[in-house]
């Protein structure tokens, strides 16, 4: 019977390795696309988009927002939404409220919104969580 070289053995361990370290990369990055699946703005290969960019939506969440009636109050209201297959928004929340009725107002305004383009991912359409934040200072 043939003996391997130790040098030889140390060589094909180490390959052995590389191919399971290799194929376990690759069944952890192909995660199968569910149609309920959620995923993450970071995490979809296109993200999602108001119909004519964000610098877009800003403009229309600041046409359509009314600031608190407080003099000099600074604030962010953290929203966070999902944008379905089809562009719409659904499960609409507030992550963080800067007071007086900011919060209410943001959910108002998202009501209002248009449809979005939607993510992707693996070029497929998919549901994807958006986190965005309402500035807000009155004088």
């Amino acid at each position: 019977m043939y003996k391997i070289p130790e040098s030889h053995r140390k060589m094909i361990k180490k390959l052995i390795l590389i191919f399971v370290l290799f194929t376990f990369s690759l069944s952890a990055s192909s995660q199968e696309i569910t149609s309920d699946s959620i995923y993450s703005v970071n995490d979809v290969d296109k993200k999602p988009e108001y119909k004519d960019g964000i610098n877009s939506f800003y403009k229309f969440v600041a046409a359509n927002f009314r600031a608190p009636d407080v003099r000099k109050f600074n604030g962010k209201v953290y929203v966070q939404f999902v944008v379905e297959k089809d562009g719409t928004l659904s499960d609409v929340k507030i992550n963080k409220d800067a007071g007086h009725g900011s919060g209410e107002e943001a959910l108002r305004v998202l009501k209002l919104s248009s449809n979005w383009n939607p993510g992707e991912k693996d070029g497929q359409v998919v549901r994807t969580q958006y986190i965005f934040p309402i500035v807000i200072k009155t004088d």
